[in-house]
């Protein structure tokens, strides 16, 4: 149990697997991605060509 709250907590002192920090970090960029394609875009699979909101 012990081992697995460092993984998840980015304490073990492995740097290369994800934890909790980069889940955080990388959150907003993710968010800002989702906005853009479902509110001005129109959606994931209604794509319009001048990506216009009207």
């Amino acid at each position: 149990m012990i081992e697995l709250l460092k993984h998840v907590l980015g304490i073990c002192g492995d740097h290369w697997h994800p934890n909790i920090w980069t889940a955080a970090a990388s959150s907003p960029l993710i968010a800002s991605t989702v906005y853009y394609v479902k509110c001005k875009c129109g959606g994931w699979f209604n794509h319009k060509k001048d990506c216009k909101h009207k």
